[in-house]
């Protein structure tokens, strides 16, 4: 014979080992009785078709025709928004490519100058800094579309999974 739980903590312990056993069960039960449900759709379908006197080759040229619309209408947005990215990812590496450009051309201007500091050289490398932080800001707004274009591509994976539980 068990004893009874003497204190919270092992009171704790016991309720949560029912509720986890519970939910196992209701878990095992579900994925049961949904297998079920499609085992009998799946026969319903098929029970339906039978009588109509209709073969496979018959409904799957109508079957794509009604879900082709529908899964275009359905992509379209998504591909709008990937095809709008790309681009902003494509424009985003041509100036970064530009500033680098600039950023390298304004180093070697100031290490031709160095020999000589006037006041040239100081605006060089106020200018050098502002392209620094034009840079630096334009690779974090980088990484930081990059981290949304991977949030939005895992996004409909998410959905399909979610939606298919």
């Amino acid at each position: 014979m068990t004893r009874p739980p003497s204190s919270a903590s092992e009171w704790t312990t016991a309720v949560e080992a029912a509720v986890h056993t519970e939910l196992l069960r209701r878990s095992r039960l579900l994925k049961w009785a949904v297998a079920l449900s499609l085992l009998v759709g799946a026969l319903a379908v098929w029970l339906a078709i039978a009588l109509r006197g209709m073969t496979w080759e018959e409904i799957a040229p109508r079957l794509v025709q009604a879900t082709e619309p529908l899964v275009q209408q359905r992509l379209a947005p998504v591909l709008r928004t990937q095809i709008n990215q790309g681009q902003v990812q494509v424009d985003m590496s041509a100036e970064l490519g530009r500033l680098e450009g600039e950023l390298q051309r304004l180093r070697e201007q100031i290490a031709a100058q160095r020999a000589r500091p006037d006041p040239q050289l100081m605006a060089l490398q106020r200018r050098l800094a502002q392209v620094e932080r034009a840079l630096n800001d334009a690779l974090a707004e980088r990484s930081r579309l990059a981290a949304r274009i991977d949030d939005l591509s895992a996004a409909p994976g998410a959905a399909a999974s979610a939606a298919g539980r």
